[in-house]
């Protein structure tokens, strides 16, 4: 539930210089089958700081 809130709250975009088609995607093998490079990204809220709380409670998140 918590990664779901992080998509509907903020809008993601790469950093500064970085175009989605360059984002490296490759992964090392192992269980779990982490990425090769780390992925970065920047998070710009989406929603006001009132509604954020509403959606917190809505999903079951509580408030505060």
């Amino acid at each position: 539930m918590a990664l779901a809130q992080l998509f509907h709250c903020f809008d993601w975009t790469p950093p500064d210089g970085v175009r989605p088609e360059d984002i490296d995607t490759s992964e090392v093998y192992g269980m779990t089958m982490p990425k090769a490079r780390p992925l970065m990204a920047n998070a710009k809220p989406r929603l006001p700081g009132t509604m954020a709380v509403v959606a917190r409670a809505v999903s079951g998140g509580g408030y505060g």
